[in-house]
């Protein structure tokens, strides 16, 4: 099973751009949770950098980031998937790869002509791009510090009307789960059904089994139980070098969630926003 670590850009205090009533970090996380949903089950295992629009460090976004890229080594994703739009009065969508090349290469154009073909929408000038930093070293953060084949897709200008009217994240989801699966060689026209997960907003009354904080030695796990009649509740880390957060089950309102202990340290749990108990790992 495949491991695919989508990371809808920006949120927290980090809007990303704004244009036509719009902004970017909403938008992004639409995508997002239908691309996850649209994974079939037999073939990938999602997980995504957020769910809400509230993030472990949303004072500090530029410190995501590198949370974002370390959660997705950790976990031993397949590949990385950065969802974005763009800003600056172009037109069009277009892919960011590593500078290395190889399945980043392959990941990225699979990408953007799935999402072409499905929005209808051009390239924005070349269609698969690089962005080059220091030392010949991908710009990208969560591309040059991710260890497996990673882009960035750009699903048009938020600050354009011709982009915007009638913008659809279904279709953009839709190109990119496309893209995912040509990748891996799965064909999509093979339907495996899986439900759609309704995220709950981060002002949904949550109760949660465990209030105390937990200890736990590396490597062991610990499961909370979350209730919600709102949808699936966002729990994040305060530091997600110390835990793993997977969700594991769903009965009703009712959302379990697996905590691992990675490495000695404390790492406050959030749902919605709000810590509710630390984990401690001994």
């Amino acid at each position: 099973m495949a491991k695919v670590y989508l990371d809808p850009g920006h949120g927290g205090y980090d809007s990303g751009a704004v244009g036509c009533g719009k902004r970017e970090a909403d938008c992004a996380l639409e995508i997002a949770k239908r691309v996850c949903a649209l994974l079939p089950g037999k073939y990938f295992d999602c997980k995504m950098s957020r769910t809400s629009n509230h993030t472990p460090n949303d004072s500090d976004p530029s410190a995501d980031l590198g949370r974002r890229a370390a959660e997705a080594n950790a976990w031993g994703a397949d590949v990385f998937v950065s969802i974005h739009l763009n800003a600056g009065g172009g037109h069009g969508v277009e892919t960011y790869r590593s500078v290395a090349g190889g399945k980043s290469t392959t990941l990225a154009i699979d990408i953007q002509q799935a999402v072409q073909s499905t929005t209808g929408m051009p390239a924005h000038g070349e269609p698969v791009k690089i962005k080059i930093g220091d030392g010949g070293r991908d710009w990208i953060c969560v591309i040059r510090e991710t260890n497996m084949p990673a882009c960035l897709v750009e699903c048009g200008f938020i600050d354009n009307p011709t982009d915007m009217n009638g913008w659809n994240a279904d279709k953009y989801a839709q190109g990119i789960y496309n893209g995912i699966c040509k990748y891996f060689g799965i064909t999509t026209a093979v339907p495996v059904t899986k439900p759609t997960l309704r995220y709950a907003p981060s002002s949904a009354a949550v109760r949660s089994d465990t209030t105390m904080d937990v200890t736990k030695p590396a490597g062991q796990s610990y499961t909370v139980k979350l209730t919600c009649a709102a949808g699936c509740p966002s729990v994040t880390a305060g530091n997600g070098a110390v835990v793993d957060i997977t969700r594991t089950g769903v009965s009703g309102n009712a959302y379990f969630f697996k905590l691992t202990g990675k490495r000695r340290g404390a790492a406050g749990i959030f749902v919605g926003g709000k810590k509710i108990f630390v984990f401690k790992v001994v």
